[in-house]
């Protein structure tokens, strides 16, 4: 081209792009694509379908959400590379090949918003799942698997509702649609179980007819009410209602037992019944006895009979006619010994099964017996003239029966005796026995019997003696007393004195006998601290004896005397002896005393035979005396040690005296 001139032509390289892979998305999802080139390029791109969510053109890289399509979409991409070069002549603008890929957006599942549940513990629970897409799958989690569904899984739930617990439990189910590779949104719903209640053991109960009965039902969980059902109306309650049950028994005529089911109600949950029975008694009731008569001192029985089982428990308003206050079983008594006639209502009340019943009341008299006074018993001699008048209750009538008619009176009579002493051969004696009986209510009282004498009446007599009582102090003793002075003695007769020591039995008895009132008392042969007793004989003496009388002589004749009581002198002892003292000091004297309270002495303080202090003592009650000596009591001669003599001059009892 010689030397016209160069034409001087920049040639740019054609930009290019690396074809990207295909993309496959879910709807909803972020897609990016980035395109890789010469560098500096441009990238404009093209999609044939929009549904996709991605605009029709565009430039640079390609970010977008996937499209929530409802079936799958795929878009056919273009990339075209372009760059702008610019040298001094300006730009160029360079359009490499286009390169294509797709883009397909496959469509997202979703499952539909379950409801929450709240279901009973033991109930089955079942959920279906529903959404979009033709065939999901479902995917699931639980949040608490304690109420019986395994903390995750897929498809359709079913499972038997649990609740180990007291309380409600809730557990959060989570659900995801997955299908063609594609997950969808969560939905998540609450399942509540409720605690299944239970009911609390109730003992059988058991009341009488007419009693108010109270049962409070309790069970668990706390809140838990009841519904129940009575098997037997009978027994006063209805045949079904809710909450506690309160009744009163129904009157009835025989036991009446009813099965009680209840059954525990929580939160529209029902728990297992349990059962317990109540058991209505009829009242028992005792058989009417008829009123009680008797005389005091009557065996006195009542039997009780009614209801078959029963006992009886009874109550007395009087105890005077000899019945406790109180008791049980029926009743077996001996009247008292009334003075006046007493009576008294006894209330009855049966019990059976455990139940009382109304009482029953009957009443007991108990009349007085009459008395009558024993008439001293009478000796008389024959042919005298016997009467005897004979008193008792007012109104009484007086029965007497005579044991023996040899004394002139006949076997039986009413009211008072007279009679003539018939003439008897020995001395007869009769017992009456004298029996009264009340007019109005023939109670009979205790008989009492007198004797009637009928004597063969001789003169012998052996006269009285005095009969103060003698006392005699120590031993070696004479007693010594004034003879009688109205003694009888018939031809034949001797006059005898005797000590005897049983006043019961004076001639079974004797100890001494004497032609005088003159008796020696010696411990050899009596007792010390005894009493015996003088009396006098008159009558003949016994055949062959010198000394003894015939006690068995028709005019036998014995008089009681005085009592001698024969007691031991009082004695003194000293338990705790003087010791020795200072001049402004004391000591005491203690003294055991032997004998018969009270006592009294005399003591004296001595020194050289001379008295310096004399007191009497008195000892009411007791054994023991203590004295107190204290020579600031009496003056001593200013010398150095003094000896003083203690010596008690007097002592008495009650019965005796000594001195020194």
């Amino acid at each position: 081209m010689g030397g016209l001139g160069q034409i001087l032509v920049m040639v740019y390289p054609l930009p290019t792009v690396t074809p990207p892979a295909p993309v496959t998305a879910c709807g909803g999802v972020p897609v990016s694509v980035a395109f890789q080139g010469t560098p500096g390029a441009d990238f404009l791109w093209t999609n044939d379908n929009p549904a996709i969510g991605l605009p029709a053109s565009g430039s640079g890289n390609i970010s977008f959400n996937a499209a929530p399509v409802t079936q799958t979409e795929t878009a056919t991409i273009t990339v075209t590379p372009s760059q702008v070069n610019v040298d001094a002549s300006g730009s160029v603008t360079c359009t490499g090949d286009p390169v294509t890929f797709t883009i397909t957006v496959k469509p997202t599942p979703t499952v539909d918003d379950p409801p929450d549940l709240s279901v009973c513990c033991g109930e089955p629970v079942a959920v279906a799942f529903s959404g979009s897409g033709s065939a999901p799958t479902y995917a699931w989690t639980n949040s608490l698997p304690a109420i019986g569904l395994p903390a995750s899984g897929t498809g359709n739930i079913s499972f038997s509702a649990a609740n180990p617990g007291a309380s409600p439990l809730t557990a959060t189910i989570s659900v995801q649609a997955t299908q063609d590779g594609c997950t969808g949104p969560p939905q998540a719903f609450a399942v509540t179980v409720k605690p299944i209640p239970a009911a609390g053991p109730q003992n059988n109960r058991a009341v009488c007819a007419g009693q108010a009965l109270s049962v409070a039902l309790s069970g668990t969980p706390a809140g838990t009410t009841f519904t129940w059902e009575n098997s037997n109306p009978a027994i006063g309650l209805p045949a079904s209602g809710s909450g506690n049950i309160n009744f009163t028994a129904a009157p009835v005529a025989a036991q009446e037992t009813a099965t009680i089911t209840y059954t525990p109600v929580l939160n529209g949950c029902v728990g297992p019944p349990a059962s317990f029975q109540i058991t209505v008694n009829p009242l028992p009731v005792a058989d009417p006895l008829p009123g009680i008569i008797a005389c005091a001192g009557d065996e006195l029985e009542a039997v009780f009979s009614g209801s078959p089982g029963s006992t009886y428990a009874w109550e007395n308003s009087n105890t005077a006619v000899g019945l406790g206050l109180s008791g049980t079983g029926n009743i077996n008594f001996t009247a008292a010994n009334v003075a006046v006639t007493q009576s008294a209502t006894v209330t009855v009340t049966p019990t059976a099964l455990g139940c009382a019943g109304p009482p029953m009341s009957f009443g007991i008299t108990v009349r007085p017996r009459p008395v009558v006074t024993a008439p001293d018993s009478v000796a008389v001699c024959p042919g005298d003239t016997v009467a005897v008048a004979l008193t008792g209750s007012p109104g009484a009538t007086l029965n007497w029966i005579n044991a023996d008619t040899a004394i002139g009176l006949g076997p039986a009579g009413v009211g008072n005796i007279l009679f003539v002493a018939a003439p008897v051969t020995d001395t007869t004696t009769a017992t009456v026995t004298i029996t009264p009986v009340a007019a109005a209510s023939g109670c009979v009282g205790q008989p009492v019997t007198f004797a009637i004498t009928v004597n063969k009446c001789c003169a012998t007599s052996a006269g009285t003696l005095d009969t103060a009582t003698v006392t005699l102090c120590g031993p070696d003793k004479i007693i010594s007393l004034n003879l009688p002075g109205n003694h009888h003695l018939e031809p034949g007769d001797t006059l005898r004195y005797i000590l005897y020591a049983n006043p019961a039995n004076p001639l079974g008895s004797i100890v001494q006998y004497s032609d005088t009132l003159l008796f020696h008392f010696l411990p050899d042969s009596m007792q010390l601290d005894s009493a015996y007793f003088v009396g006098v004989l008159a009558g003949p003496l016994l055949a062959g004896d010198s000394l003894l009388l015939n006690a068995a002589a028709k005019c036998f004749s014995l008089h009681k005397g005085p009592r001698v009581r024969w007691v031991k002198k009082p004695a003194m002892s000293v338990a705790l002896p003087p010791e020795a003292v200072c001049g402004d000091g004391c000591v005491d004297v203690q003294f055991d005393l032997a004998g018969t309270p009270p006592f009294e002495f005399t003591w004296h303080i001595m020194q050289n035979g001379q008295v310096l202090l004399s007191r009497d003592e008195t000892v009411a009650t007791g054994h023991q005396h203590t004295v107190m000596v204290c020579p600031q009591d009496f003056d001593l001669p200013a010398a150095g040690n003094e000896l003083v003599q203690f010596r008690v001059v007097w002592l008495t009892d009650r019965y005796c005296g000594c001195g020194d």
